[in-house]
């Protein structure tokens, strides 16, 4: 895998957003972005962030608003962000947090600015047709994660591995250029599932990443001289059960993604929120492991404060700008 490590740089502020349904659901006009939009807000008013001091601004998600312009610079425009601020989006679904500390870390380090505020998440509600079973096992949501530069000499460490020879089990086949007969060479298709779903077929998934998984989780473990939470962000549950039961094995607290619901990007902030809930400590050094379409895998290191874990709000604000829908 390849490793990146970024040092002196801190989880400022984490948040999260879900809608205020029964399902969970956003509603018809509600985006992923309005979502995050939301996060972001309750970070920037809770530490009074000064907008000026933000020099970045990430948009992740595998459902932005537009095919163009990037979701980002509408968010900008909606944050009201300084006009020397860099924005941009990046088209990540499962591993967006993990792909957030990455390049936002990446970025700062370089940057003559204070901040890097990323946003990331997904409405894949809306790519699932109502008799879809799948629908059921997911929830929309956003989070927001504030970076800073500190003097600290904590490490934040990022690791990929990419398995793209199987790509196409984990896909949406239309809406975007190359549609084709994509979705006509798909085995393994739910029985109300139409080219505009999302696809995905989990015993193949589960058979790319089991070789994979057991000597580098295995390796990782045995590098580690302290003993961190383990956080496993995977729609299958055969594979978060593989990871948990090598965390057990080797005293480590582990806690995964329940199938139901699932959130993809947001699923490792909310996660985090959920352990300290019954948390002492101030501060906990946190690994996580997220497998995303692709298909990749990515996992992250790092210390992160309690005081830093804002409590998820719910809402179905919007930005009223036209109605949503993934239709081309």
């Amino acid at each position: 895998m390849v490793k990146f490590e970024h040092q002196s740089i801190k989880i400022k502020a984490l948040a999260s957003a879900l809608p205020f349904t029964e399902s969970q659901h956003s509603v018809d006009e509600q985006t992923s972005s309005d979502l995050g939009f939301e996060a972001a807000l309750q970070i920037i008013n809770k530490y009074q962030i000064d907008l000026n001091t933000i020099g970045i601004l990430l948009f992740i998600s595998k459902t932005a608003d537009y095919r163009g312009p990037a979701t980002a610079l509408v968010l900008h425009n909606r944050l009201q962000l300084p006009i020397d601020c860099l924005a941009f989006d990046a088209p990540v679904g499962a591993c967006g947090f993990e792909t957030a500390l990455n390049v936002g870390s990446s970025l700062l380090k370089t940057n003559n600015t204070k901040y890097a505020l990323c946003i990331f998440g997904d409405t894949t509600s809306k790519q699932l047709s109502d008799g879809d079973y799948l629908k059921s096992e997911i929830v929309d949501a956003a989070s927001a994660v504030l970076l800073e530069k500190s003097y600290s000499d904590d490490l934040l460490t990022i690791e990929n591995l990419s398995l793209s020879n199987h790509w196409q089990n984990y896909v949406i086949p239309s809406g975007g250029f190359r549609t084709n007969n994509l979705f006509n060479h798909l085995v393994n298709k739910r029985e109300d599932q139409s080219k505009e779903n999302l696809h995905i077929d989990f015993s193949q998934i589960d058979n790319a990443f089991e070789v994979k998984i057991t000597n580098i989780i295995s390796d990782k473990l045995k590098q580690n001289s302290f003993k961190p939470v383990i956080l496993v962000n995977s729609w299958s549950k055969n594979s978060a059960m593989a990871i948990q039961e090598m965390c057990t094995l080797n005293n480590l607290t582990c806690h995964f993604t329940e199938t139901n619901p699932y959130a993809f990007s947001a699923s490792i902030p909310l996660l985090i929120e959920k352990i300290f809930e019954n948390e002492t400590q101030e501060i906990i050094d946190i690994m996580t492991i997220s497998f995303g379409e692709g298909l990749s895998m990515v996992t992250s290191e790092f210390k992160i404060q309690q005081s830093a874990i804002l409590k998820t709000i719910k809402t179905n604000s919007f930005f009223d700008n036209g109605f949503v829908s993934h239709e081309m």
